[in-house]
Parts: C-alpha cells; structure tokens; sequence
C-alpha cells in the first residue's frame, strides 16, 4: 500500500481506521484466540486482593452494567436449566477450520481450540455462575482428586466413570491410567507447547515424566517445586489425552478424534462444515442438552452477519461496529458484555547486527506514532457505545502485560487501578501515547532520517481473525501519516515463513512484524508462564518480540540463526525467574509490576492498542438459553458453557417461525 494511509480517503482518521479494520474479530477469530473468562470486576487469579482504587473502579462498571440491564440493553445473567428440554441441533459457525485436529502434535493454537470439544484436560478450571467471574480455581477434569505426596511428586486419582467414543476403535472403553501416560509421551516429543512443560524440551519446564501407578493413578514427577502446576494441567492449549488407539493410529488423529468430553466429532467436510453430536458417554455436568451442533466453515463476513441476522446462525460473529445497528435491527437478540480479555499483542523487531532497532530511542520513537485510545475507540465504536448509554471500558496494555490481567497490570494512563506502589513516570507513561513531534526528535537522535524506509510485516490471512491484517494496515497508516517512515509492505505465509521465521524466529530480518503473542484472549493460565514464555530468552515462545539471541526451545521451527541480545535482557531474565518462583502471591505481583516499570524504557517490543484492551460485546439469539450463565475462565466454552446450553423451540418458533 503506498501513499498516506489517513489521507487516502476525504473522511477522518477514526472513519478509515474503521473502514480498514471493520471491526472487533467477530467472535470466530475470537474463538479462534480465545474468547473466555475473568472479568474487570475481579481481580487475577492469584492475587489475595484488590486495592481500594481498583475497587471503586470496578464498582463503577458493576454500577454501568446494573443501569444497562435495567434499561434493556444487556442480558441479565440467569440460570434457565430447570426449565431446559433436551435436543436439536445447534446451528453455530466455523469462521477458519484448522489444518489437523490432533493436539498432541500441534503447530498451531486452532488445532487444540477444535479438539477440546471432545478431548479434555486432567483438570478443569472453575466456570464463574451469573455475575460472579471465573477466578481460576481448579475443579476435577478426568482426575476426580489430588495430593502432593511432596514438593515435587503429585498424585492424581483419575475418575472411574470416564468412557471413550463409543464409536471404532474405542468403542466405550473407560479411560485409564495408560491413556495418560501415553499422552505424555506424545505431547513431550511432538507438541510445539511440550517446552512449557516438558523438561526433556527444556531446563526450566518442570514435568520429568507422567507414570501410570495403576489403572486409575497418575504420578507427576517434577524436576522442581512448581507452585502453579495444577493449572498448567488444566490449561487447554497444552495437555489433552488422547486414547491409546490414537496413539498407535488405529484411527487418524489428525483428521478424527475420539474423545472422553461432552461432543463427537461426527463429519468434517473440509471448507464446509465441521459437525458435532452429543457423546452418550458424556458424564456430569458436562453431559449435553443438546443432540449436536453443526459449524459451517463461512469465512466472509457478510455472509456470516445476513445469516445470523436471518436466524441461520444463532450466535454471533457480529463485528463491534455493527452491534447497535443489529440489536436495533433485531431487538429481541441478547446482549452480553464479555471480559477485558488476557492477550497482549505487538509490534516486533528485526535485530540483525547493525539494526537501527537495536538503538531503544528508535523502538521508542515507532511506539509514540501509535494512537492507542483512537485504535481502542474505532474498532470497538466505543463513542456510538457511549453515546447510546452502553457500558463501555478501554485500557492500554503495560509492557508485556495485559490489561486483562488485572491488578498485576500497571496501568500507563495512570487514571485507574493507581494503588501499585510503582507507578510508570510521567516521562515512561508518555512512550505510550501519539506525539509526533517527539517521535521525529528521538529519531534524530538515533540517526534516522524523515522517511526511513521500514519494511514492516504481517499475515494477510485469516489465523488471527479478518481484522488482523487491516489494522496492520492501520499501524501502516499511523507510521507514514507525518512523513517519519516510508513503510515497505510485505505478507508472509503462515505456515511456511511466519511461524518459523519470526513468531518462533530469533529476530534475524529487517524491519518489523506486527505479531500475535501466545498469550491470545485466553492468555496462559498464569502471569509467571505468560512471561517465561513470551518474556523470557530461553522461554517457550516469540522471542524477537522481547529477547532474541535465545530461542533454545525445542520445536520443528528451531532457528539456526542466533542474534545477539539487547540491553537489560540479562537483568530482565533474572527477574523473569524469580518470579516464576516465588511462592508469596503478594511478592509475586509486586515483582510483575516492577518488572514492566523497569522495562517500559527498553521497549523490547511495542504493545499494540489492538487487540483485548476492551470489554467487548457479544449477541445470540434468546431461544439459546444459559449462554450467558456460565462464565468461562480462559477457553472453556466448548466443554462448560456450550454443554449447558439448551433450545427453547417454542420461542425459536416464534420468533423464526
């Protein structure tokens, strides 16, 4: 794209910003990210408490929410079940389908998102009910109970009543021990996610081995205490367990699964449609209301949109814009406000030896020509929002910390949660707002001239959502409006250069990458293994965005080429590791947000204004009862939530005929 990304057009920046980007991801590509619990009305997971400011600001939204319920606008939150009736088929969406359904041997998220609808997890983190939020307790999954025989030995009691698919080759055989331990075995040697916690993958990982005891008993061996390790085992994105004939492909796990969880794979027809069926072996509050679901793959917008406007789809993909319009459209359609979401995506560089990026004061400039709160208010429309009396909410993400996160996230406006005991300066909060003039000064200092030519990068494919690649388009735009860069466009494949070139890279191109994180909506289960993994040299994850010259994970994308690190990377791991295991939950986020006061200088790596910095909207249909009952922690959707739902055909019928 060349020219002025602003001027192309005779509208305003924040009409173009919203052209381009069209929107929030509609939630298929949230889905695809994560689109799960937590909620600005509670505090982390692992913190004791909250601060007096954090309270009066959440007070303030629960009082915003409140006053919308009352006047119609959102949904409230109640438990239909006792007057739920069972069957039909849910008729859902598939916005990109993934390449293979087998988590063990994934090389990317969606493979684990599509495969949790029937595979599970050993333990399964706590739904919030109604207006209580998930917090991230752990609750029993295919393990019913647990102890720790000592610091570094767990005992799993594995539930007895667990079966397999009653279909061939498994054909209802109760899950035992062995189906675990060969799990492991696959997950360590093949996952992309084994560095996480496979220590055969690397030092820092703490799993030495899963060992059936006996038919109904799992021994974790670790080569360390860690304190977060159940919900690391309960986190959907890593260990899921497949049946021994998996295993020993008796069926192809890749293209089929046969699964312990709520839902069947029944027929997947590629670029058509994925289709599910409740599984009779289904057991406790997991088991199905509905008979099954049906996912056709539709990746244009539009069409998804006329759909679920014409009851052909029964819950939405609805971009941020277009929520007004459709609720006035159609008033009888549910409202729910989801969380402010764990992801915290950025903008990347490339540090080869000689890079300008190597200078902090260049990383500095390229963050202060983002207009963070205009990105905010145009892809989520939050002025129409406010302007109709919704309940809005727009954070800036910390450095290598989501705003999601809670109290461990220091805010750089400073206007809410302030009582941190570190606080970003003046000067440090500034890095985070649009000031041109500033940003050509820094320039100068670190010898860049007006219009520095910058090669800059993103996927211009559908792995991260639609909207992904506009507002790529969109930091395009915001680096060539004054004239400081001369922004050089370039969309690598997925597959075949994104991922193992510069999301599991080491920093050795030119230019820049506006990248997803691992973090996603659902981010990790806790903020220690969010920085090990994104944060630290020798983690699990991206590394250009933060420390190149690691990379030492081990996975099919290893980088032969090593760039040395920058600045503060030595004293920033070092911090990185005291953190992960530090025990005092208190201490532990004191350190988290001293780490990104400390760091906010560096700017390793720029974190964007999109996406997860806003509290999102949602719409279904009203005859899909309990969907917005059961609140997810992370990603558990698939298992909690959508098992609970139910079809009241009488209202269907009314209101569809």
């Amino acid at each position: 794209m060349s020219g002025n990304y602003w001027s192309r057009r005779p509208v305003s920046r924040r009409a173009v910003v919203r052209g381009s980007a069209l929107g929030l991801m509609g939630l298929g590509g949230a889905a695809l990210i994560g689109c799960g619990g937590g909620d600005e009305a509670e505090v982390a997971a692992t913190s004791s408490g909250s601060s007096a400011a954090t309270a009066a600001a959440t007070q303030a939204l629960v009082s915003q929410q409140a006053a919308a319920t009352e006047t119609g606008i959102l949904t409230p939150r109640v438990d239909h079940t006792a007057q739920a009736t069972r069957g039909g088929i849910f008729k859902g969406i598939t916005q990109a389908e993934p390449e293979q359904v087998d988590p063990l041997q994934a090389t990317s998220y969606k493979a684990a998102y599509y495969s949790r609808w029937a595979y599970q997890t050993l333990l399964e983190f706590e739904p919030g009910l109604g207006d209580n939020t998930a917090k991230g307790n752990v609750q029993a999954g295919l393990v019913e109970n647990w102890e720790f025989a000592d610091a570094t030995t767990l005992i799993l009691n594995l539930r007895k009543d667990a079966k397999w698919d009653p279909r061939p080759p498994t054909n209802s055989r109760p899950f035992v021990a062995e189906d675990v331990a060969q799990s492991w075995k696959k997950f360590e040697a093949l996952s992309n996610s084994a560095a996480d916690l496979a220590h055969s993958r690397s030092d820092d990982a703490p799993i030495i081995d899963m060992v059936a005891v006996d038919d109904h008993t799992i021994r974790i061996d670790m080569a360390f205490s860690f304190g977060d390790i159940l919900a690391a085992i309960a986190y959907q994105r890593w260990f899921m367990v497949q049946p021994q004939e998996a295993i020993a492909e008796k069926y192809n796990p890749r293209d089929d699964i046969r699964g312990t969880g709520p839902w069947m794979l029944d027929s997947w027809d590629r670029s058509v449609a994925m289709r599910w069926r409740a599984n009779p072996n289904a057991w406790g509050v997991n088991k199905p209301f509905m008979d099954g679901f049906d996912n056709p793959v539709i990746d244009e917008y539009a069409q998804r949109q006329a759909q679920f406007k014409a009851g052909q789809l029964w819950w939405s993909q609805t971009r941020q814009e277009d929520i007004i319009s459709t609720k006035e459209d159609i008033p009888e359609l549910d409202v729910w406000q989801e969380p402010v979401q764990k992801g915290n995506w950025g903008i990347a560089f490339g540090l080869k030896p000689g890079s300008i990026w190597r200078d902090q004061r260049a990383r500095q400039a390229l963050s202060m020509l983002i207009d963070r709160e205009l990105i905010n208010d145009t892809f989520y429309d939050l002025t129409a929002f406010r302007d109709k009396g919704w309940p809005t909410k727009a954070r800036i993400h910390g450095m290598g910390i989501s705003s999601g996160y809670n109290d461990y996230w220091v805010d750089p406006a400073g206007k809410e949660f302030m009582d941190y005991g570190q606080q970003y300066s003046a000067a440090q909060s500034k890095l985070y707002y649009r000031n041109p003039e500033e940003a050509a000064k820094l320039m100068a200092a670190a010898g860049m001239e007006q219009g520095f030519e910058l090669p800059m990068k993103w996927i211009a494919t559908t792995e991260y959502g639609t909207t992904f690649p506009r507002v790529g388009e969109a930091y395009q735009g915001f680096f060539e409006q004054d004239g400081h860069f001369k922004v050089t466009a370039e969309h690598p494949d997925y597959k075949t250069d994104y991922l193992p070139h510069y999301y599991y890279g080491s920093g050795d191109f030119d230019g820049i990458i506006w990248a997803a994180k691992q973090g996603g909506a659902g981010g990790l289960p806790f903020v220690s293994q969010t920085m090990f993994a994104d944060l630290y040299s020798q983690g699990t994850r991206q590394h250009i965005a933060y420390t190149p010259g690691g990379n030492q994970h081990k996975n099919e994308y290893k980088n032969p080429v090593e760039v040395d690190a920058i600045e503060g990377t030595s004293a920033s791991d070092a911090t990185i590791l005291k953190i992960r295991s530090e025990t005092d939950q208190e201490t532990q986020l004191d350190m988290i947000r001293q780490w990104q006061v400390d760091n906010v200088e560096r700017m390793p790596c720029i974190p964007a204004g999109w996406p997860y910095a806003v509290a999102p909207y949602a719409l279904s249909w009203p005859f899909t009862k309990n969907w917005g009952w059961r609140r997810d922690h992370l990603e558990y959707e698939e298992q909690q939530r959508f098992s609970q739902v139910w079809i009241d055909e009488p209202l269907r019928k009314k209101l569809l005929g």
